[in-house]
């Protein structure tokens, strides 16, 4: 439907540590998948890495046993098809993931990698995510 209409008007999000954005992980060292392949994922059930994981239960705690093992993303297709994305970093953890997203290579290692090809993306950034990493 979200292509049918032509997009999305606008996303708001974030990166998560590995880079991730929604739950579209970067694949498993062992794993590979094209930009293209990687850019036509579509919403859909996935099952939560690792690290997702873990990040998902500092939220709680830490207790990484309550976090559900599976999520519904929206896909990188349809966060591409959206006319507006803002993507705010505000975490001291970010300041490294944050130069990767904007200055790396556009890879599926780094799914936020592939905004840099989007025609509007806002970056907000606070004071401690701004902070160059040693």
């Amino acid at each position: 439907m979200i292509e049918d209409l032509g997009g999305a008007d606008i996303c708001l999000g974030s990166l998560g540590y590995t880079g991730h954005i929604a739950f579209n992980d970067p694949p498993e060292p062992d794993e590979e998948i094209s930009i293209e392949d990687f850019k036509n994922l579509s919403t859909r059930v996935v099952s939560l890495s690792r690290e997702s994981i873990v990040q998902n239960s500092l939220k709680i705690g830490g207790n990484a046993d309550i976090v559900p093992k599976k999520a519904i993303t929206l896909g990188m297709k349809e966060i591409l098809l959206t006319k507006k994305i803002y993507m705010y970093f505000m975490r001291d953890w970010q300041a490294a993931i944050l130069r990767k997203f904007m200055h790396g290579p556009i890879t599926p290692r780094v799914p936020g990698s592939l905004l840099q090809n989007h025609p509007f993306v806002k970056v907000i950034v606070s004071e401690n995510a701004a902070v160059i990493p040693k």
